[in-house]
Protein backbone atom coordinates (compact mmCIF):
# COMPACT_ATOMS: atom_id res chain seq x y z
CA UNK A 1 0.00 0.00 0.00
CA UNK A 2 1.72 3.23 -1.26
CA UNK A 3 -1.17 5.86 0.03
CA UNK A 4 -0.13 7.40 3.42
CA UNK A 5 -2.77 7.05 6.31
CA UNK A 6 -4.11 9.38 9.07
CA UNK A 7 -2.24 7.39 10.77
CA UNK A 8 1.46 7.60 9.29
CA UNK A 9 0.88 10.92 7.27
CA UNK A 10 0.51 14.56 8.15
CA UNK A 11 -0.74 17.21 5.66
CA UNK A 12 0.68 20.58 5.29
CA UNK A 13 -0.11 23.37 2.52
CA UNK A 14 1.54 26.35 1.70
CA UNK A 15 -0.57 29.17 0.01
CA UNK A 16 0.84 32.59 -0.46
CA UNK A 17 0.40 35.02 -3.54
CA UNK A 18 2.20 38.38 -3.72
CA UNK A 19 0.40 41.63 -4.53
CA UNK A 20 1.50 45.25 -4.88
CA UNK A 21 0.79 47.58 -2.26
CA UNK A 22 -1.24 50.36 -3.08
CA UNK A 23 -0.34 52.66 -0.38
CA UNK A 24 3.27 52.40 -1.07
CA UNK A 25 5.46 54.99 -2.08
CA UNK A 26 5.77 55.81 -5.92
CA UNK A 27 9.56 56.70 -5.82
CA UNK A 28 10.09 54.00 -3.26
CA UNK A 29 12.18 50.93 -4.33
CA UNK A 30 12.10 48.66 -1.53
CA UNK A 31 10.25 45.62 -1.62
CA UNK A 32 8.91 45.20 1.62
CA UNK A 33 7.03 48.33 1.30
CA UNK A 34 6.36 47.85 -2.26
CA UNK A 35 4.95 44.12 -2.31
CA UNK A 36 2.58 42.06 0.54
CA UNK A 37 3.56 38.71 0.78
CA UNK A 38 7.28 38.83 -1.56
CA UNK A 39 8.31 36.77 1.39
CA UNK A 40 7.40 33.23 1.56
CA UNK A 41 8.95 31.78 5.33
CA UNK A 42 8.07 28.62 6.97
CA UNK A 43 5.57 30.28 9.09
CA UNK A 44 3.52 29.93 6.51
CA UNK A 45 2.89 26.85 6.36
CA UNK A 46 -0.44 25.21 7.79
CA UNK A 47 -1.22 21.88 9.08
CA UNK A 48 -4.08 20.00 7.01
CA UNK A 49 -5.44 17.39 9.67
CA UNK A 50 -6.34 14.10 8.03
CA UNK A 51 -9.73 12.24 9.64
CA UNK A 52 -9.58 12.85 12.93
CA UNK A 53 -6.27 13.95 13.65
CA UNK A 54 -7.60 17.27 14.94
CA UNK A 55 -9.06 15.24 17.95
CA UNK A 56 -5.89 13.04 18.09
CA UNK A 57 -3.46 16.42 17.99
CA UNK A 58 -6.15 18.43 19.35
CA UNK A 59 -3.82 20.43 21.38
CA UNK A 60 -0.54 19.94 20.06
CA UNK A 61 0.82 22.53 17.71
CA UNK A 62 2.06 20.58 14.68
CA UNK A 63 4.03 22.96 12.59
CA UNK A 64 7.69 23.54 11.25
CA UNK A 65 10.26 23.98 14.34
CA UNK A 66 11.47 27.30 13.05
CA UNK A 67 9.24 29.55 11.68
CA UNK A 68 12.15 32.13 9.76
CA UNK A 69 13.47 30.16 7.42
CA UNK A 70 12.85 31.57 3.82
CA UNK A 71 11.64 29.49 1.24
CA UNK A 72 10.90 32.01 -1.71
CA UNK A 73 10.74 35.41 -2.86
CA UNK A 74 7.62 36.39 -4.95
CA UNK A 75 6.71 39.31 -6.80
CA UNK A 76 3.29 40.37 -7.77
CA UNK A 77 1.52 37.87 -10.00
CA UNK A 78 3.53 35.38 -8.23
CA UNK A 79 2.04 32.62 -5.56
CA UNK A 80 2.49 29.52 -3.99
CA UNK A 81 0.00 26.72 -3.96
CA UNK A 82 1.84 23.30 -2.29
CA UNK A 83 0.53 20.68 -0.99
CA UNK A 84 3.34 18.41 1.40
CA UNK A 85 2.86 14.94 2.63
CA UNK A 86 5.25 13.91 5.87
CA UNK A 87 5.03 10.19 6.16
CA UNK A 88 6.42 8.15 8.52
CA UNK A 89 8.84 5.24 7.67
CA UNK A 90 9.42 2.12 9.34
Amino acid sequence: DEEGTEIDTLQFQLKVKCTRNPKAQKDSSDPDELYFNHKVYSKHIKWVPIGNQADLFGQVDIRPVHDDILIAQLRPGQELDVVMHCVKGI
